[in-house]
């Protein structure tokens, strides 16, 4: 083929000699031509009369081009791209023209509709006013590529999708590639992320973390798993565990290293509640446990401390005025009082100590107290009163109250010592949720609802964590001498009347001791029961005395003699019914004992309603009435008498019975 010259197509010269063809000359380009992998065609721009590009030429083309186009050369030689394509323009004219004329070549990609390849084709300038095209079949690689890209979609979907945070990090520390899930533990987009270093992103250090697991497993070459936490922009954390993995460098070594994140937040709080409630468990068990022991030796120790009280005070009544002997059967009888005080709070210490629960203002008792408040605590401690007005009633024991928040008052000045310091009482009332309730001493299934509290808080010492956990067990304390079951018997008291305790305090910064009591469900107003005075009210009546201690029996009978009564004597229950039996017609009143060999008081109370369903019955016991009375809640039980008691106490609660009869 020759231009319009006559020069060869590929060497640019003039054949001579008359076996000269079109493809004559350049045999080394020729060759190169026919052999190459790629399909080339050769074109030379056709102008017009004003030197406008209208058309190009096909020159000529090579094995390859006709192989991958699938044509033949002499279809395409010699003619023009109008004639081949019968198309009104020739296709890329424009684009052909300004390679051939300004020498610079471009690219582009096209599908053969004939053959459904995928081509690539370079365009480049060829001679003069000419231009080569040169067609590389990429169909394969179009291919590889769209199932490497579909191949990553799902990658990236799957690592996307995953639970689990994922992180390629280099050895410099940063982020290469991070999931959506790592991205959103710390509430932010990938992109955010890239590029940053991960110890700052993470955990906001400046420096690169000492217990990074990247750093161990790539100077172990393998896998590296801590549990640590991270810091979000906020300041929040959370509990992460992070597994680390050796990623392999192609110039050997390792290139970095994926860290593959799983949030623990919730596992961690999980089991730090269940630690907590194992805790709490086993704190209740402990009380329990004690609180049977304790509340047996209590009983028992009622039992003498009657016989004692009840003898003092009978020798006191028959004593002349004069007597030297007075003031020795007082200090018995003080003592004795002391003692008492002491099994009430083994009782209170038990959780079972509520004696007599009246519906009181909680303002007036701490008002009535505050005399007495000011003289038991230090020279140093100044008292604060905070106390909210019409706060509701709660249903309390006044006494033990009033032992709660002694106990809490000098445990407060205890704590400020010889500094100087303030102690803050404050009253209010809340509405506490199960939440709420789950964080106090001791929750065990209090009911949510309307609560009354008692703040005590000092600018005392403070109290360390350690210590914190032991505070409520009996006879802890960090003082030099201790002051007996102290907290344990507060928290016991609380329990004794479904109420809950929090407690807040921070070494060198004091404590805050917060009682909650359940607010009355009589809003009405407050009691206040006065002592009653009785006189011999006995007169004409018999009570049938029931008791397995001979010091209580001859206590007893000398109480109810000096009361006026006539009394009856029984050791059980079997005792009981049998004089009960013969002789209920004379029998007024049968005062039992609960706890009795053989037939204790419970069954001995369901006989003897059995034989006269109209038998006033007072039930005796060691124990509080509220664990005894709910018994026999419903069962027609006229009154119950705590041990130890005194003379009038027990005149009182037989004139109640009696003048209930009479109405």
């Amino acid at each position: 083929m020759k231009d319009a010259g006559g020069c060869d197509s590929f060497t640019g010269k003039v054949p001579s000699g008359p076996d000269a063809g079109a493809r004559a000359g350049g045999d080394h380009l020729l060759s190169l031509f026919d052999n190459m992998l790629e399909g080339i065609a050769l074109h030379r721009l056709v102008f017009d009369d004003e030197g406008r590009a209208v058309d190009y030429e096909i020159v000529d083309v090579n094995p390859r081009f006709e192989k991958m186009l699938g044509v033949h050369r002499d279809s395409l030689v010699g003619r023009s791209a109008l004639s081949v394509y019968g198309t009104k323009e020739a296709p890329w004219l424009k684009e052909y023209a300004d390679v051939a004329l300004s020498g610079c070549p471009f690219r582009f990609e096209t599908c053969s509709e004939a053959t459904g390849r995928n081509f690539e084709i370079s365009v480049i300038p060829w001679h003069v006013k000419g231009f080569a095209t040169i067609y590389t079949d990429v169909t394969e690689r179009r291919r590889v590529e769209a199932t490497l890209k579909e191949s990553g979609a799902r990658y990236r979907t799957l690592v996307d999708t995953l639970p689990l945070g994922i992180t390629i990090i280099d050895r410099d520390h940063r982020v290469v590639v991070a999931n959506t899930t790592q991205a959103g533990l710390f509430r932010k987009t990938c992109e955010e992320l890239i590029g940053k270093n991960c110890f700052r992103e993470f955990e906001k250090r400046d420096a690169v973390c000492p217990h990074c697991p990247g750093v161990t497993c790539m100077e172990t070459g393998r896998p590296a798993c801590i549990e640590t936490e991270g810091v979000r922009d906020d300041g929040s954390r959370l509990s992460v565990r992070i597994t680390a993995i050796p990623l392999n460098s192609d110039e050997g070594g390792f290139s970095g290293f994926m860290e593959v994140v799983e949030d623990i937040t919730e596992q961690r709080k999980a089991e730090a509640d269940r630690k907590k409630f194992e805790a709490r468990l086993l704190h209740a068990q402990k009380l329990e446990s004690l609180g049977v022991l304790v509340g047996g030796i209590a009983h028992d120790f009622n039992n003498i401390l009657t016989a004692i009280l009840g003898h003092a005070e009978l020798a006191l009544l028959r004593m002349s005025a004069v007597s030297p002997g007075r003031e020795n059967i007082r200090e018995i009888e003080g003592a004795a009082s002391r003692a008492a005080d002491l099994a009430r709070q083994m009782l209170a210490y038990s959780g079972k100590g509520r004696f007599v629960v009246e519906t009181l203002d909680l303002n007036a008792i701490i008002a009535e107290m505050t005399h007495m408040l000011e003289v038991s605590i230090s020279k140093n401690a100044v008292l604060r009163f905070d106390l909210h007005k019409g706060l509701p009633p709660v249903d309390c024991d006044a006494t033990q109250l009033r032992q709660v928040i002694m106990n809490l008052v000098i445990n407060a000045s205890d704590a400020i010592g010889s500094r100087s310091g303030t102690i803050a009482i404050t009253t209010g009332a809340a509405d506490c949720d199960r939440a709420y309730l789950a964080e106090t001493w001791l929750d065990e299934h209090l009911e949510e609802g309307l609560y009354v509290y008692l703040e005590i808080a000092d600018t005392g010492c403070g109290i360390g964590k350690d210590e914190l956990a032991k505070i409520f067990d009996p006879f802890f304390t960090t003082k030099f001498t201790g002051r007996g079951l102290g907290l344990a018997a507060v928290l016991g008291i609380i329990r004794g009347h479904r109420g809950a305790i929090k407690v807040q305090s921070e070494p060198g910064k004091g404590s805050i001791f917060k009682v909650l009591l359940p607010a009355s469900a009589d809003r009405g107003g407050c009691m206040n029961k006065e002592s009653v005075v009785v006189e011999r009210i006995g007169a004409g009546r018999t009570v049938l005395l029931v008791d397995d201690e001979e010091t209580v029996r001859a206590i007893g009978r000398q109480m109810l003699e000096e009361l006026g009564f006539r009394t009856l004597i029984a050791r059980d229950g079997r005792e009981a019914l049998e004089l009960f039996g013969a002789r209920s017609g004379e029998i007024s009143c049968v005062m039992l004992d609960l706890t009795m060999p053989h037939m204790d008081g419970e069954e001995a109370f369901r006989e003897l309603k059995r034989i006269s369903p109209d038998v006033k019955v007072i039930m005796s016991s060691g124990y509080d009435e509220q664990d005894v009375t709910q018994r026999f809640v419903g069962k027609g039980l006229a009154g119950f008498i705590q041990k130890p008691y005194k003379l009038a106490e027990l005149g009182a609660v037989l004139m109640n019975i009696l003048h209930a009869a009479e109405e």
